[in-house]
């Protein structure tokens, strides 16, 4: 339970609600460092600014149509999502507030910054996540921001924290922090990883402020493991985990479980790790697991197209798994080699046909618009989303998050622009669409044809789902608290002719 005055108050900041939509699941990061602080005595909230009963669900579509909505909210401290943040951190007068940033949140949080420094200017402001960790040097150069942890950030946030509540002068031991000192920037040494995950505590639900308002599907999202071993160019997420995999031990998975289930019954668990099935015995553990205590839910997870076997397929659904989320990414065979993701189109087609076999949904992500690539390229991989036929298909455009090798390979093109507007940088984003192989005048009119594609084909397997009274009753069990908001969920599907 959040009580009224606060040590700590952990804030993720809106984003999708600048889109007009919300995002209610808990921030997990920030349910993580809480459960640390509150086991060594230390009182946090947790604030997700996304979630508002009653917004629609997150919608890539809707966020390129609200695209330039957004921009102009996202810097406007006098509009009423920003009045909302100001009444709550106003309620909890915390000494200390932390906030997670990815780079799409960046100007989110400035924003944010500015407002806690006028509310009381003593209060002490921490960032951390994607962004601080890439660019620690540039994200501590904002007066607003006062200390920077980077990499994994439970034990350094801790200490950080005991250091500042205890009134301590000298921060230079605390490794995995940056800060300014006599307007020189301080950065210490990095922290060891943390080598065993189940010595840290379940994440703390009960902290996250207007929890009672969550759905039970909020608290469904589960990280077995921290770490990826592969080198996609386009993702960054060893910045923070290495490439070295840690994973939690399957009693300590299914025991948060249990846990979960037994107090919010949700309709379906997600597993976030980046590959779940990279360890196949680890997987087949959790399932044996599962089996044996008789927990009996509905779970998805994301994993590659080359670590799916069919027996692996076959006792994953005995055990629950429902939905399995791949990254096809592109249907040129030459776009793959280049972004490293070392597999083929024929392997993601054979794991197509395994997850379909054992009745299993398909969620794929696509991504066009590398600087490499030209109509062509794009068609092929419009086509090779027709060719799968998810039951949802996921559209990117190309985009070089800091700290990624593609980011290098668009700054040596000289596509990045000078000015840098992180607020324009997420795979929805129609600043995005950064190429010289393409007449300027053509990316407005692929993007929306694009766009129309994959929202036709989303909307058509949807209509499909709805008819289906048990698949019904699942989505509104999962997703929706009344039958209004079920019916205006309906409403958005059919209509066609919304954006």
């Amino acid at each position: 339970m959040v009580k009224d005055t606060l040590d700590v108050l952990l804030i993720d900041p809106p984003w999708y609600r600048l889109f007009e939509q919300q995002r209610s699941a808990r921030p997990l990061g920030l349910c993580s460092l809480a459960a640390v602080l509150k086991k060594n005595g230390i009182t946090s909230g947790i604030y997700n600014a996304d979630m508002k009963s009653g917004a629609h669900p997150v919608d890539a579509f809707s966020t390129t149509s609200h695209y330039a909505k957004y921009l102009e909210t996202v810097t406007n401290i006098n509009a009423s999502i920003w009045k909302e943040v100001e009444s709550v951190i106003r309620k909890y007068t915390p000494k200390i507030v932390g906030i997670t940033i990815l780079t799409a949140k960046y100007q989110a949080s400035l924003t944010l910054a500015k407002l806690i420094k006028k509310i009381d200017p003593a209060t002490i402001i921490v960032v951390g996540g994607f962004h601080p960790t890439l660019l620690p040097e540039e994200t501590i150069a904002n007066e607003c921001f006062d200390f920077l942890v980077f990499g994994e950030g439970e034990h350094t946030f801790l200490e950080l924290t005991q250091a500042i509540l205890g009134n301590e002068k000298s921060f230079s031991q605390i490794k995995g922090i940056v800060f300014k000192q006599n307007a020189k920037v301080i950065r210490n040494a990095s922290r060891a990883l943390i080598a065993i995950l189940d010595e840290l505590p379940y994440p703390a639900n009960d902290l996250i402020i207007d929890n009672k308002n969550m759905l039970p599907d909020d608290f469904s999202r589960i990280f077995a493991s921290r770490g990826c071993p592969y080198d996609c160019i386009f993702c960054a997420s060893n910045a923070i985990w290495s490439k070295r995999v840690r994973y939690r031990s399957p009693e300590n998975v299914v025991g948060e479980i249990e846990q979960i289930n037994n107090r919010y019954r949700p309709a379906y668990f997600h597993f976030e790790d980046d590959s779940f099935s990279l360890n196949i015995a680890y997987v087949k553990q959790i399932c044996d697991l599962l089996l044996s205590r008789n927990i009996r839910i509905h779970w998805g997870c994301e994993t590659r197209v080359d670590l799916i076997t069919d027996d692996l397929l076959k006792i994953m659904r005995q055990a629950g798994c429902a939905k399995i989320l791949l990254g096809a990414e592109s249907g040129n065979e030459s776009t793959l080699k280049k972004i490293k993701k070392h597999i083929t189109v024929d392997q993601t087609r054979k794991a197509v046909m395994l997850c379909k076999k054992h009745r299993m949904e398909t969620a794929i992500f696509f991504i066009i618009g590398f600087p490499w690539e030209g109509e062509a390229e794009i068609k092929q991989t419009v086509d090779f989303m027709k060719e799968l036929d998810p039951q949802f298909a996921v559209y990117s455009i190309s985009t070089p998050y800091p700290g990624t090798e593609l980011y290098e390979i668009y700054k040596q093109e000289g596509l990045i622009p000078k000015n840098i507007n992180w607020s324009t940088f997420f795979h929805q984003s129609p600043d995005m669409f950064l190429t010289s192989k393409l007449p300027k005048g053509r990316l407005k009119d692929i993007i929306e044809s694009t766009e129309k594609i994959f929202l036709q084909h989303n909307r058509k397997k949807q209509r499909l789902k709805l008819l289906n009274p048990y698949k019904l009753f699942l989505e509104l069990k999962e997703h929706y608290k009344n039958p209004k908001e079920l019916l205006a969920r309906i409403k958005y599907v059919l209509n066609p002719g919304r954006k």
